[in-house]
C-alpha cells in the first residue's frame, strides 16, 4: 500500500515538473510586439513612431497621421521620405520632447502630395534624422470610408477664383449722365439743351 502511494506521489511530482517546464520553453504571446490598431509602429533612434497611417483622397494626396514620441530632451527634425511619380519627396516633422500628434485634424495635416499608393495598399515610407540609422515602414493606406478617419482626410486645395471685370480691359465705363468717374462731362455726350424738346421749340 505504501509502495503504491509513493508511486502515485512520484508520478504527480513528475507531471508537475513537466508541465511547469512548458512555461520555460514555450514563447509567451504577451512578449511579442504587435500593432493593436490599423497603423504600424517602429523606432528611429530616440523617436518612437506609433500607429502610422496615410489617409488618401481622390486627388492623389495623403495626410500622414501618427504619434511620434520624442524620448530625448531636445527638439528633433525627423525627415520623412516617400515616392511620388518615380521621384523621392521629403517632408520634415519638427518634434518636441514628449508625445507629438502628427496629422490630426484639418489644421495639423502633414500632406504627402502626388502620393502614388492607393487605399488598401502599403506605402513604403522612410523615416530618419541626423546621426541615426533610418527606418522604412510599410504604412497602411486608408481612405475616409471609416468614420474615425473622416476628419483626417487631406483637404482639397481650392482652385484660385477670379473676380469678373465690370468693364472690358482698356475701356472706361461711362455713366448714363455723360460724366466720367471724376464728374467731368465726357465729349460727345448729349447736352441738356439738345435732349430737351422744349428748348428746340
Amino acid at each position: 500500500m505504501k509502495a503504491r502511494a509513493l508511486a502515485s506521489i512520484a508520478l504527480l511530482g513528475g507531471l508537475s515538473i513537466g508541465l511547469a517546464g512548458c512555461n520555460f520553453v514555450t514563447p509567451q504571446a504577451t512578449t511579442n510586439h504587435y500593432d493593436p490598431s490599423d497603423g504600424v509602429s517602429g523606432n528611429v533612434g530616440q523617436i518612437g513612431l506609433r500607429n502610422a497611417v496615410a489617409i488618401v483622397n481622390d486627388e492623389g494626396d495623403a495626410n500622414l497621421v501618427l504619434t511620434a514620441v520624442n524620448n530625448s530632451d531636445l527638439d528633433i527634425s525627423l525627415r520623412v521620405q516617400y515616392e511620388a511619380g518615380g521621384d523621392k519627396k521629403n517632408l520634415t516633422l519638427n518634434l518636441k520632447p514628449g508625445a507629438n500628434n502628427v496629422g490630426y485634424g484639418k489644421r495639423g495635416q502633414r500632406l504627402l502630395e502626388d502620393f502614388d499608393p492607393k487605399a488598401g495598399s502599403l506605402a513604403q515610407i522612410y523615416f530618419v534624422y541626423a546621426g541615426h540609422e533610418g527606418l522604412q515602414l510599410g504604412v497602411p493606406v486608408l481612405d475616409t470610408t471609416f468614420a474615425e478617419y473622416a476628419e483626417h482626410g487631406p483637404t482639397v486645395k481650392p482652385s484660385p477664383s477670379v473676380s469678373p471685370s465690370t468693364a472690358p480691359s482698356g475701356e472706361a465705363s461711362t455713366p448714363a449722365d455723360g460724366t466720367d468717374q471724376s464728374g467731368t462731362e465726357v465729349s460727345g455726350a448729349p447736352s441738356d439743351a439738345a435732349s430737351d424738346p422744349a428748348a428746340n421749340g
